[in-house]
């Protein structure tokens, strides 16, 4: 929900820089499979441009997230480790959480 107490059906992201070498990917709203294509293009642009030690993905104004977006946000977190940037996800709810966890992301939860 928004401020004015909408449901959100769309997902936003915001990028913003917490402190030197953390990049925060702050997402508000539904995750679904429809748009992952627009998270991935949102991380690519934060590794390349920012080249961060860490990225953290806040999900605390994520209402909800399907499996299938659950499972591609990890594999991108998982890409991401691979090129030495560390990927958390941070402040889910319990049913998000839930979600990545059953996606393989347990190790990315914080």
């Amino acid at each position: 929900m928004n401020r004015d107490g909408q449901i959100l059906l769309t997902l936003s992201i915001t990028v913003a820089t917490r402190s030197a070498g953390v990049v925060v990917l702050l997402l508000r709203g539904s995750m679904r499979l429809a748009d992952v294509d627009s998270f991935r293009m949102a991380l690519a642009r934060v590794l390349h441009a920012h080249r961060p030690a860490k990225v953290q993905l806040d999900f605390a104004a994520v209402t909800e997230i399907d499996s299938g977006a659950a499972v591609m946000v990890t594999e991108a977190a998982r890409e991401a480790a691979r090129g030495e940037t560390a990927v958390t996800i941070v402040d889910a709810s319990s049913a998000v959480h839930q979600r990545i966890r059953l996606a393989g992301g347990d190790g990315l939860l914080r």
